[in-house]
């Protein structure tokens, strides 16, 4: 789901989508399981409304950020952060800002999150900040990051947190700077003091850490595959946020991972046409000095990448599709290290986060038509069993969720 539809609805969203029938190849029933014709048990669950970004502590537990009706609470339709066990169950929710959408977990297992709130740079409930809760679902604390953070945040082997913020133009590329509502990224200390605020790009979504502590960021920019400081782009920064270098990969990139070889994956939700053309929705993998080793196709309009210890590439596509496993509908497409498609597999509506636990399952939020519940067009979460080589694979210890628009 694109954020820009957030923007324009700033206080409320919600889609009016068809109610489309799931494939045969996969069946959904309240917290039970399913099946895909990859022949990976599907097991989907409650989280909350407009599931979005996810993350997995060092106990198993899967932490789910619910965008909701832009009301922070604990209700289900509201803003929150459900906790699931390993087998689904809802441990809590937790009230954390207005639109939560992307989220890491740190070394203490505290959880950092992402609240795309209503574009002013702040600590009220309502504002564009960074939440921080105790593995209880404590706060800890608010942090002022900058003007709608846009669901790309990591954490570096320091503990230091980054995050990259669109900026304050609605519907268009934002302007690149370090001043609150402009498009940067701004990096935290482990207590939430802020370390410095870096240019990378129009409209940052995406970001990841290499095993030097480089920062690559996404830029969705103006659509335009490019270096321009408002194209499409992938921005280099280096572990104290200097600029390296900027790489063209593709258009609109949406997520993006580092592999067990170094190389960084992107994912360009592009015109959503399905192809290896620059503008077309694909998959572009760069090597450590961002020359393009190959450009893949997944599905349409892409959203997230996850990459499993055995270097396979995971990738959620789905953006106001119908649920099926075909290109052009909602599905997860698992890739070789080469960029082969392995299995693609059926999910629900809109599938956004994808996180991969030790035992190699892998859980997609779906973020769906708004109503909570199991059914293929709801907001639920997913788990695709033993489907991946576990668990996620990060440069360097410590979980954390590599994110993006």
């Amino acid at each position: 789901m694109k954020l820009s539809t957030i923007r324009f609805n700033r206080y409320y969203v919600f889609l009016t989508l068809s109610l489309f029938l799931i494939s045969a190849s996969m069946i959904l029933s309240g917290c039970g399981g399913g099946s895909s014709s990859s022949g990976a048990s599907i097991n989907t669950y409650v989280a909350g409304t407009y599931c979005f970004g996810n993350a997995i502590d060092s106990s198993g537990n899967i932490w789910v950020a619910n965008a909701g009706n832009g009301t922070p609470g604990t209700a289900v339709g509201d803003s929150n952060v459900t906790e699931l066990s390993p087998s689904g169950t809802v441990i809590g929710t937790y009230a954390a800002g207005t639109f939560p959408v992307g989220m890491a977990i740190d070394k203490s297992g505290n959880v950092w999150i992402e609240n795309y709130g209503d574009g002013k740079a702040g600590l009220a409930p309502g504002d564009s900040n960074v939440t921080e809760l105790s593995p209880s679902g404590a706060l800890i604390g608010t942090y002022v990051a900058g003007t709608y953070p846009a669901g790309g945040i990591a954490i570096d082997k320091s503990g230091n947190v980054w995050v990259t913020n669109w900026g304050s133009v609605s519907g268009t590329a934002g302007t690149p700077g370090t001043a609150v509502g402009d498009s940067n990224v701004t990096e935290f200390s482990p207590t939430g003091a802020v370390i410095g605020t870096f240019v990378a790009g129009s409209s940052p979504g995406g970001i990841a850490i290499d095993s030097a502590g480089n920062i690559w960021v996404a830029n969705k920019g103006d659509g335009t595959a490019g270096t321009g400081l408002t194209n499409s782009n992938i921005t280099e920064l280096s572990s104290t946020g200097q600029f390296i270098a900027t790489y063209v990969a593709g258009s609109h990139p949406e997520g993006i991972a580092v592999d067990p070889s170094g190389n960084i994956w992107v994912v360009n939700k592009g015109n959503g046409i399905v192809g290896t053309a620059p503008g077309d929705s694909n998959v572009t993998e760069l090597s450590p000095s961002g020359t393009v080793i190959g450009t893949y196709v997944a599905g349409t309009y892409p959203e997230i990448v996850a990459i499993d210890s055995a270097g396979n590439v995971w990738v959620s596509n789905g953006y106001g599709r119908p649920v099926g496993n075909i290109p052009s509908v909602s599905n997860v497409t698992e890739l070789n290290p080469s960029g082969a498609v392995i299995n693609t597999f059926a999910t629900g509506y809109q599938p956004y986060s994808i996180a991969i636990d030790s035992a190699g399952n892998v859980w997609v939020t779906n973020y769906g038509n708004g109503a909570s519940g199991t059914g293929a067009a709801n907001s639920n979460v997913q788990e695709y069993v033993g489907a991946a080589k576990g668990p996620q694979y990060f440069p360097y210890s410590g979980p954390q969720w590599p994110g993006a628009e």
